[in-house]
């Protein structure tokens, strides 16, 4: 935990270096919510996407028509992690998800994404079993109104949402319902589709 949802913190990565502890957690993880009704699991980026790959395995296996998704992977500096997205599918990850979980976020316009879209589509083909279609999800992804106007903000939701549907990206979720601050210098205070009081913007 990070602080905010416990009094406990567990480092990530002295646990991974267990693998078979790991596999353990990530089982009492599908235990502890059986009786909940989770429809859906986001599996995160970097360390955490081995405990995804534990979780994603004890989920089907506790649950095969269960929705996971996975690794939820932002961009680098040369866009989509192309390398980091073979090396996790190469874990056999694909064999447990339902989607492919990117984050594209970027500075240049929306439809630019569409170009990362056929290269990680091809790395799917290439690891996925045979004979399972596995789609691209935009778990998250918005733009700053600190970068660009509010007008501008407003127009990229929409033009982001409408390149995706033609890319065939049946799921966009856009990053943020409201701005999360005040302070006009910081930019994540200003994803946010409406202002940090609510008020709507342009």
């Amino acid at each position: 935990s990070s602080g905010l949802h416990s009094d406990m913190y567990i480092e990530k990565f002295d646990l991974l270096r267990r693998p078979r502890v790991t596999e353990r957690v990530c089982a009492g993880f599908v235990r502890a919510f059986a009786d909940a009704r989770v429809d859906v699991v986001v599996g995160p980026t970097t360390g955490g996407i081995l405990l995804a790959f534990e979780t994603a395995r004890a989920i089907k296996q506790a649950d095969p028509n269960a929705t996971v998704l996975a690794p939820g992977t932002a961009p680098g500096p040369l866009g989509t992690p192309l390398d980091f997205l073979e090396s996790v599918f190469q874990t056999g990850l694909l064999r447990y998800i339902d989607a492919v979980s990117l984050h594209p976020y970027r500075s240049e316009r929306p439809e630019s994404a569409a170009g990362d879209y056929p290269a990680v589509r091809r790395l799917i083909q290439k690891y996925a079993p045979k004979g399972k279609t596995i789609p691209l999800i935009s778990s998250e992804w918005g733009y700053t109104s600190v970068s660009i106007t509010a007008e501008q903000q407003g127009q990229y939701l929409a033009r982001e949402w409408l390149s995706n549907l033609a890319e065939g990206v049946r799921l966009s979720i856009w990053y943020d319902w409201h701005d999360d601050g005040l302070d006009p210098k910081d930019g994540e205070h200003h994803f946010g589709t409406v202002h940090n009081d609510y008020l709507p913007k342009p």
